[in-house]
């Protein structure tokens, strides 16, 4: 009699095995064999579960994020009786883990006033994962107080690039926001750069006479 089938851990990650225990007694003949059977697609595959502790145990290897993976055990006894086989169960394989951001880099270094500013980030994901989704630039400067968002794109190897133009004689802070497609998301800490003033007459120094003259 196949008394019971548990599985360790219940949401294995692509990075995961599975151990599948089985509760399995025979007060006649005993215990002669159990197998685990399972599947990953279309083809079934068959492993004899060890005795450990009262349980029987076998390994579903690591499989790809969202896969599906079926399976149920079998078992016979010492005069070949076979019982009858565990209902099949499932799981989907997960990805709990968020992308890995790496350290961005701006081209100029020191932008000069209104010249565009490319930044760009290596954001990638393991093998097998649900890979990266979208990457997006969060951006504010000392003139605005709402941060601004430029979708991120992809020019290969996990490297992701946007431009920011329109700045002058500020502060630009910046992070980068990550999302794979199981919807786990990662940022980078903000980072900053002093894009210079236009040649000429200072902005802060316009800024400063519109106010003296507002106040007049």
């Amino acid at each position: 009699v196949i008394v019971s089938v548990l599985r360790q851990p219940e949401k294995p990650s692509y990075n995961e095995t599975a151990t599948v225990l089985a509760s399995v007694i025979d007060v006649g003949s005993g215990v002669k064999k159990v197998i685990l059977s399972y599947s990953g697609g279309t083809t079934w595959k068959n492993e004899t579960m060890t005795l450990k502790e009262e349980l029987y145990r076998a390994i579903v290897p690591a499989f790809p994020f969202n896969i599906t993976i079926n399976y149920r055990v079998y078992a016979s006894d010492n005069v070949e009786n076979w019982a009858a086989p565990s209902s099949i169960y499932s799981y989907v394989v997960a990805d709990p883990y968020p992308p890995d951001i790496g350290y961005p880099n701006w081209s100029p270094e020191k932008p000069a006033a209104n010249e565009e500013i490319t930044i760009t980030v290596t954001v990638t994901e393991p093998p097998h994962s649900s890979g990266v989704k979208d990457v997006t630039l969060w951006y504010v400067n000392q003139t605005r107080d709402l941060w601004l968002s430029v979708p991120m794109t992809e020019n290969g190897y996990g490297n992701w690039m946007a431009t920011i133009t329109n700045q002058s004689d500020t502060v630009v802070t910046f992070f980068i926001e990550a999302i794979d497609n199981a919807e786990n998301m990662a940022e980078s800490e903000e980072q900053e750069f002093t894009v210079a003033a236009p040649p000429g007459v200072p902005l802060a120094w316009i800024l400063a006479a519109i106010a003296i003259i507002g106040a007049g």
